[in-house]
């Protein structure tokens, strides 16, 4: 099937080639805004790790210094532009923002399809932001922040990828040289120097760009709903994500999975899920419910009006993590593109 799909692939490969010329030789107009700017995106359709990304630059640059953020809101069923509060949902921000928005309730968050109109929107609205960070804006050329951090997962690197059809890149590999910063997402533990080296060799990254390399860190599940003190040892486990066998293989180090619903990603929850759902954990005994951060987003609107303590939820939280001290490499890159804007 690939090789019947290549020829299409040549031809969607050649239009964003065209489309990308156009913007590099000022054919098309980008906008870059006056506040100092970071965009996190990737090459690949799927998940590469950018929310949490984004929720680690937070960190970094602080809430206290008014950071704004700007997210197209995917899967989410409004249109137009919105700014998120905490009290927002998925289905009227989107999955990723209302995780955010709900952890970092300080940061001024604006969904909108067209960045460009996003970021005016937001900058009228507040005066007083001084940092910007895009989520998922490497194709959106329209806007041009002043760095961009592209992600790439361990074990579905670009350099190894297609563009669609027949693979799953965006726009051709060569769309890596507008990094500024690359990020390799979701590495084994313990991923030794030379394997990195490795790595490194095959992104065969430029002079100008930084390579970074992060896994994600280990932390105890929170509970989101029920009595129960601690997760149990056998869960249900609930995903509709990206890369959901990734979680699996995770959970089943310390548990054991009685059954995986394991729907496909940004998917939109139904009551008549949330019902099988916990029919199946009450089938067995000293059960409990387990999902990720993203996916609670769209469980939480359901589950709240059931009034069912028995039943007890877990979300795994997901966080990166950087090996040795890159995260201080990684910041001081960070501080450097602040310092040159």
């Amino acid at each position: 099937m690939q090789k019947l799909l290549f020829p299409f692939s040549i031809l969607y490969g050649f239009v964003t080639l065209v489309r990308n010329w156009a913007f590099d030789l000022g054919f098309l107009e980008s906008y870059t805004p006056p506040v100092y700017s970071i965009g996190v995106g990737n090459l690949r359709v799927g998940g590469t790790g950018k929310t949490p990304m984004v929720e680690y630059l937070i960190r970094h640059f602080g809430a206290q210094n008014n950071i704004g953020v700007i997210s197209r809101g995917y899967g989410r069923k409004t249109k137009g532009i919105l700014t998120a509060s905490p009290d927002s949902n998925a289905t009227e921000i989107g999955d990723e923002p209302a995780q955010i928005v709900r952890k970092y309730p300080e940061v001024v968050f604006v969904v909108g399809g067209n960045r460009v109109a996003a970021t005016k929107h937001l900058l009228d609205q507040n005066k007083s932001v001084e940092y910007l960070l895009f989520d998922d804006v490497y194709q959106h050329r329209y806007v041009k922040p002043h760095c961009l951090i592209l992600l790439t997962a361990f074990d579905d690197l670009y350099v190894n990828d297609y563009v669609l059809p027949s693979g799953r890149l965006r726009e051709l590999r060569s769309g890596a040289d507008r990094a500024d910063i690359i990020v390799v997402t979701k590495c084994p533990e313990g991923l030794s120097e030379n394997d990195q080296h490795e790595l490194k060799v095959r992104l065969k990254p430029k002079a100008y760009q930084k390579v970074f390399f992060t896994t994600v860190k280990k932390s105890p599940y929170q509970r989101v709903y029920g009595n129960a003190s601690e997760c149990s040892s056998n869960v249900v486990l609930v995903t509709g994500i990206d890369g959901s066998k990734r979680v699996s293989n995770s959970v089943l180090k310390d548990h054991s999975i009685v059954k995986h619903f394991d729907f496909s990603d940004h998917y939109s929850y139904t009551p008549s899920d949330i019902s099988s759902i916990l029919k199946e954990c009450k089938s067995h005994q000293e059960t409990d419910i387990l999902t990720t951060e993203k996916d609670w987003q769209r469980l939480r609107p359901f589950v709240e009006d059931l009034y069912d303590r028995d039943v007890s939820i877990f979300i795994i939280p997901i966080e990166i993590e950087f090996f040795g001290n890159q995260s201080t490499q990684f910041n001081e890159a960070l501080n450097d593109t602040t310092r040159k804007n």
